[in-house]
């Protein structure tokens, strides 16, 4: 059935509407990988757009370091599959200040939206204090299995060593806890593979969770001694 309309008793009045501004909807919107104004030292200078882009002029974006605005010159640009990352790939100095400069028009989106003035994105970079220095040394590894070291966070690979021998060195290692695997990696290529049901019927590579969870500090001097049983 259709009910009664009820009777409208509200009032309304004109009231003068804000004036839009006209490029509101062609600006370019984008995000980066910036975290507090820093760069991370192991990490890409990263882009992500809302959109693909059709257009990205990499000669329109420029790198310099310190109030001299000294330029960067070896620095190159990649993106992903989807065209909606694009990272900028450079050797970081440590405690920094960068200034990436973008120019108007530079990059362009398959909306037609694109970066509508010159802009100047200023931070710095991380410091080797920043970081912690680790070392493990793995007692009864079986190097015959080639063995890669897993670093996880939550269900996510971190990182993962090859490893060639007992021990493992980094001096820029990020501060955090790491829960540590075992990856027999019997193909060889470096990472966890699933194997095949049907067909060769191959068994997926065997991942050996370690008990003992690694912390590292900032600035501080990390050592693990861990048997693998």
């Amino acid at each position: 059935f259709i009910a009664k309309p009820a009777t409208n008793t509200s009032y309304t009045t004109d009231l003068p509407k804000a004036k839009e501004k006209p490029d509101a909807d062609k600006r370019l919107k984008y995000q980066t990988s910036l975290q507090n104004n820093q760069q991370d030292l192991l990490e890409n200078f990263k882009f992500i757009f809302e959109s693909p882009l059709k257009r990205f002029d990499t000669t329109g974006i420029k790198l310099y370091t310190d109030s001299t605005f000294s330029p960067v010159d070896s620095i190159r640009f990649e993106n992903d599959s989807t065209n909606k990352e694009w990272r900028l790939i450079t050797s970081w100095k440590e405690g920094q200040t960068y200034h990436l400069i973008l120019q108007k028009g530079a990059a362009e989106d398959s909306l037609g939206k694109q970066w509508q003035k010159t802009d100047t994105l200023d931070f710095t970079t991380k410091r080797a204090a920043d970081y912690g220095r680790l070392k493990i040394r793995l007692r009864s590894l079986d190097l015959q299995r080639s063995p890669v070291l897993l670093f996880m966070q939550g269900d996510r690979i971190f990182k993962s060593i090859v490893l060639s021998g007992p021990i493992i060195e980094d001096n820029l290692f990020p501060p955090g806890e790491y829960p540590i695997r075992i990856l027999y990696d019997e193909n060889k290529n470096g990472k966890w593979d699933t194997g095949q049901i049907f067909g060769k019927r191959i068994q997926p590579e065997k991942v050996k969770p370690l008990e003992k969870k690694i912390t590292v500090k900032s600035n501080w001097s990390n050592e693990y001694e861990i048997e693998i049983r």
